[in-house]
């Protein structure tokens, strides 16, 4: 629905896999590309040919493919264990799930905002714009008050 497959049949993981696993970088690879794929590479972990992310807390996160991701986004959002939340929270109950992808909250919000339920039943916001004004006080320190003993 938000999330399209991968022009190249490879998962978005496939390089860090690749690196990982044998120690090659990607054809036609530039030293820059290099460096920032060896230190993109260290926050990730092999176990069986699974590639999973370490978080900020030492959790080991499951990176998934496109087709994965937006199963789990919609079975979580829609499904089951669903209650239709926003998209920042969408994005942080997938991850306490164990599930990772990089561009996860972006996708999250994308598929919040095409959910029919969501935008029919949302909450609405009725208010009028108002022109605001500034309330400001004649002196800066009128409030203050310093009491010398002496």
């Amino acid at each position: 629905m938000t999330i399209e497959d991968e022009p190249d049949r490879n998962p978005w993981y496939y390089d860090i896999l690749n690196y990982l696993q044998h120690g090659k970088f990607p054809q036609g690879c530039e030293e820059v590309d290099k460096k920032y794929l060896r230190k993109l590479a260290s926050k990730f972990f092999v176990s069986r040919s699974v590639l999973y992310k370490r978080s900020h807390d030492s959790i080991l996160l499951k990176c998934v493919d496109a087709k994965e991701a937006s199963q789990l986004m919609q079975e979580i959002h829609e499904g089951e264990c669903g209650p239709h939340m926003n998209g920042h929270l969408l994005a942080r109950k997938i991850m306490r799930l164990g599930y990772y992808w990089l561009m996860m909250e972006t996708d999250c919000i994308k598929h919040v905002c095409y959910c029919h339920q969501c935008q029919i039943y949302g909450d609405k916001i009725n208010a009028q714009p108002n022109e605001l004004h500034l309330m400001t006080q004649p002196w800066p320190f009128s409030m203050w008050g310093i009491d010398v003993m002496a």
